[in-house]
């Protein structure tokens, strides 16, 4: 569930990330995820080569991070408690807990505040704050994460609430249940969950797939679907016409889908620059076809 702040507590949480979060310190080296200098492509670059791997997720992520996680940090920078307590209620929403544990962590928590215990507050998926803090926070249990992957030769990336252990090495389906075990006991202690659905083996000679890239032996490279459905567009358009498309496809203009095709081809780009380029070549060719100078649009 995405919750948005209003415009004028946005601008109050990006004021708090510049000038008090950036504070903190870098994310963790093998965390990619809030940060402008890291992606997704980043990510999965780093498992290429794998032999296997563990992917698994946090459940509830942004939930699981609270008010009092969020003080914390805070008070780390020596903040006062009072201040360090008005900073987290304004980077969290107030999600109600089961009420013997709310009262009883709430009472231990604002014991010496002025202020009467009502909700604790969670990280809302939405505020500016939110994906710096939840970095904050996961800092140690990353650290944690990265000795056990190093104790047995695996790789390990985090990117928000997905993590992925790779491997080269001999294993089997035994030796990774352990291993997940004890990335499980890691994670609990840190007062997170693992979401059970997610969490998936992949074993030699099965397709793996990280972040929506695919992981290959020397590479990355782009998911088979994913050029398919490019090149469905490109086949679409040329046989109906770029107005007919659109209008079937329920697009709000054609502008928007030709920003949306853009937009994937940006992203794209990362991964098969080569393909990509090829690609756009005969996407502007049919687009100059459809009457629509590419060279003209405001993207």
């Amino acid at each position: 569930m995405i919750h948005a702040p209003t415009d004028e507590l946005k601008r109050a949480q990006r004021w708090i990330l510049e000038h008090l979060v950036a504070s903190m310190g870098p994310r963790h080296p093998n965390s990619y995820a809030y940060d402008s200098g890291t992606s997704t492509v980043d990510c999965a670059k780093r498992h290429v080569g794998a032999t296997w791997l563990i992917k698994t997720d946090i459940h509830n992520f942004f939930p699981s991070i609270t008010e009092k996680d969020v003080y914390e940090l805070f008070r780390q920078l020596n903040y006062s408690p009072l201040l360090s307590f008005e900073i987290a209620r304004i980077c969290t929403w107030p999600r109600p807990l089961r009420r013997k544990r709310s009262e009883r962590e709430l009472r231990d928590f604002h014991e010496d505040l002025p202020y009467y215990p009502s909700r604790q507050g969670r990280l809302p998926q939405g505020a500016p704050t939110s994906g710096a803090l939840a970095n904050a926070v996961m800092k140690s249990t990353d650290e944690r994460l990265s000795n056990f992957a190093l104790r047995n030769d695996l790789v390990y990336t985090r990117y928000s609430d997905d993590m992925v252990f790779s491997g080269t090495g001999k294993f089997s389906r035994d030796v990774a249940s352990d291993l997940l075990g004890e990335i499980r006991r890691i994670v609990t202690g840190a007062g997170f969950a693992l979401h059970q659905r997610k969490s998936q083996l992949v074993p030699p000679g099965a397709r793996k797939v990280v972040l929506g890239v695919m992981i290959g032996a020397d590479r990355i490279s782009i998911l088979p679907e994913q050029r398919q459905r490019l090149n469905l567009y490109l086949h679409a358009i040329h046989r109906y016409g770029l107005l007919e498309f659109v209008a079937h496809r329920g697009f709000d203009s054609p502008i928007a889908f030709i920003n949306h095709v853009y937009g994937w081809l940006a992203y794209l780009s990362q991964i098969d620059p080569t393909w990509t380029k090829s690609w756009c070549g005969a996407w502007e060719t049919e687009l100059l076809r459809q009457g629509i100078d590419p060279e003209s649009l405001s993207l």
